[in-house]
Order: structure tokens, then C-alpha cells, then sequence
């Protein structure tokens, strides 16, 4: 079984762009040396990670990526707030506003209200990631403020949850909540990353579930985040509805040869809830009479997490088709996908 927790509390890390050196050949260090480097990282660059403060309370991590306050996160930091402040390394507190976002990457670029140029760091969007390496986050959890979480790099393009992005780094640096949207960074002092995500999965041999951290890679990012900066803003797609898979057992209790997926319930206020789907009824004592998802747009769904990556795979706007199993009636129901609601 997984456990996963986003790495943000409700109550939020940055590399100067000086000093670092290109080497597109640059060896994997021992994780002596590599700390030890990574110690010198974090002294040159910590003055541009920011600590970020939300209303309702919360904390996350960011870091300056430009001299005029413009500031890369992990979206979910920003997603259900009123308003957020960017705390910088010298315990200056400046209003931020949101500049544009990729909700299914989960990073997004707020832009803090700073009255002079502030340090910044590089993105690293063209050398990928390699396993084995080492590397260092910077962020604000455990009551810590900007300090460093150093680990090395377990696995690359990791999809750990159907909901959550997909080719995720993991590594294991000790994040904790509050670290979310910290820049994660190679001892060339450059950020390859942003921290999003932390679980315990079950490995290979392994008897307990192996912690591990999850971060969005900026491989190949260079054109989005350029978009990002001129107010590109992507959100999730979203029916609206509370999902459960079926059993085996549960599926032969309906007479199919393999699984489906039940409604469970209707979230009001987004189109599922008008769409004709409906939530279980209790029939008598032992008998409940719920809608079984049995395809979408024409392809067979097992699982609930099937449903869900095709739905994050459209865009807002689309309208999707439900083959829909209910008793022994079969019927057909459509859905216009609406954005996932974010406050403003």
C-alpha cells in the first residue's frame, strides 16, 4: 500500500546565477565529494531561496529564477489560497501575485512585489538527471527556514499516483511538508528540479515500504516556463465525482469478467453533478443500487486510476462520453470537463 503526502503544510526553497560553471561531461561525485560541493551550493546560492506564506495559513518553498522578483514553485503551494507573501533569506516579506501556472506539471511562477533586484538562480533545462546523483533541496520544513536536505537520486520518470504529475525524479532527500516547491539542485549549482511530492513505497526485497521523495523535472521546460512567464495557465481537468474500484469478488458480483469503477459521489458545483451520473442508493438492507463506470469514450475502464490519467490526458472544455452500468439498465452520459477550481 502507498502513502503519499504532498509536501506542503497548511501554514513554502532558490541558486545564484553567478558562479556556476557549464560541464556537459561532468562525472557522477562520490557522495563524500558531492556533499561537500553541495555544502559550497548551498552557501552561494540560499540568498535566493524564499520561504512562501499563505492565507489560510500555510508555508511552501519557492526561489527567485530572475533580478525582478519572479519566483518558481510547485503549484499546489498556490492552489487554494487567498493570497501569499515570498519571505526572502534576509526576513524581508513582500505580497506575491500569481503570473501563470502548469497545474498538471504542479509548477507555477508567482511574482513578489520586491522593490529592488534580488539574487537568482539557473535552471538547469537541457542536461538530464542521472541515478545515482547526488543533489540538495532547499526548504522551509520541520520549522526550519531555508535550510538544505541533501540525497541522492533512487529513480527517474516515476508515476506514483494517477492524480499526481508523471516522470517524476525520486531521490532520498528527507523532505517533509513545507518543502514543496523548493528548488532541487545539482552540485553544478543549478536547478534541475521542483520539489512536489513525498511517499513510502514498497521496493524490490524490501520487507517496509522505502521513504522517497518526488520532484518535477525541468528537462526540456526551457519553452513552457517561457509561456508560464507570458501567463500560460493550464489547469486539470475535472468531472467532479468521487471514484472507487471494484474488487474481483465485487466485479463477478455484477456479472463482469473484469473491473469497473464506481461513483461514489457527486461534488456539487461541477458538471458530474448535472450530468445524469448518480450516487449510490440504498435499495433495502442488503442491497445498494450504484453507477459502474464501464467505459470512456469508448475504451474499457478497470480502475479508477485508468479514469483518471485519460481525463488529466484532455483538456477543459472537452466533453467526454461514459458508458455507464446501472442495475441491469446500461446507460450513456456525457461530461464537459471543467478546471479544477483554484481560489483567486
Amino acid at each position: 500500500m502507498r502513502i503519499w503526502l504532498l509536501a506542503v503544510m497548511v501554514g513554502f526553497m532558490g541558486l545564484l546565477a553567478t558562479g556556476a560553471q557549464k560541464n556537459d561531461e561532468t562525472p557522477v561525485l562520490d557522495a563524500r565529494a558531492a556533499k561537500v560541493q553541495l555544502e559550497r551550493v548551498y552557501e552561494q546560492v540560499h540568498p535566493a531561496a524564499v520561504r512562501i506564506e499563505t492565507r489560510p495559513q500555510g508555508t511552501g518553498s519557492g526561489f527567485f529564477i530572475s533580478a525582478d522578483g519572479l519566483v518558481l514553485t510547485a503549484y499546489h503551494v498556490i492552489e487554494d489560497t487567498e493570497r501569499f507573501w515570498v519571505r526572502t533569506a534576509d526576513e524581508k516579506r513582500y505580497p506575491a501575485e500569481v503570473v501563470g501556472y502548469d497545474a498538471l506539471r504542479d509548477i507555477a511562477l508567482i511574482k513578489a512585489k520586491v522593490p529592488g533586484p534580488v539574487p537568482f538562480m539557473e535552471l538547469e533545462t537541457a542536461k538530464p538527471v542521472r541515478r545515482s546523483e547526488s543533489l540538495m533541496t532547499i526548504g522551509n520544513s520541520r520549522g526550519e527556514f531555508i535550510a538544505p536536505r541533501v540525497g541522492t537520486v533512487t529513480n527517474i520518470g516515476r508515476t506514483i499516483r494517477a492524480d499526481f504529475p508523471g516522470d517524476l525524479i525520486a531521490s532520498t532527500m528527507p523532505l517533509a511538508p513545507g518543502d514543496s516547491g523548493g528548488p532541487v539542485l545539482n552540485t553544478e549549482g543549478k536547478v534541475v528540479a521542483v520539489a512536489v511530492a513525498i511517499g513510502r513505497e514498497q521496493q524490490d526485497g524490501q520487507d517496509v515500504p522505502v521513504f522517497q521523495s518526488y520532484a518535477t523535472p525541468l528537462l526540456g521546460l526551457n519553452g513552457l516556463i517561457g509561456q508560464i512567464k507570458a501567463g500560460y495557465r493550464r489547469d486539470i481537468p475535472f468531472m467532479g465525482v468521487s471514484l472507487s474500484q471494484l474488487t474481483d469478488d465485487e466485479a463477478r458480483a455484477y456479472g463482469l469478467r473484469q473491473g469497473g469503477v464506481v461513483v461514489l459521489d457527486l461534488i456539487e458545483g461541477y458538471p458530474a453533478a448535472t450530468s445524469g451520473l448518480q450516487p449510490p442508493r440504498r435499495l433495502s438492507e442488503n442491497r445498494v443500487l450504484a453507477d459502474l463506470i464501464l467505459e470512456v469514450d469508448g475504451k474499457a475502464v478497470q480502475s479508477s486510476d485508468e479514469l483518471i490519467a485519460y481525463v488529466r490526458s484532455r483538456q477543459v472544455g472537452d466533453t467526454i462520453t461514459l458508458k455507464v452500468l446501472r442495475g441491469s439498465e446500461t446507460v450513456t452520459v456525457k461530461i464537459t470537463l471543467t478546471a479544477k477550481w483554484r481560489s483567486s
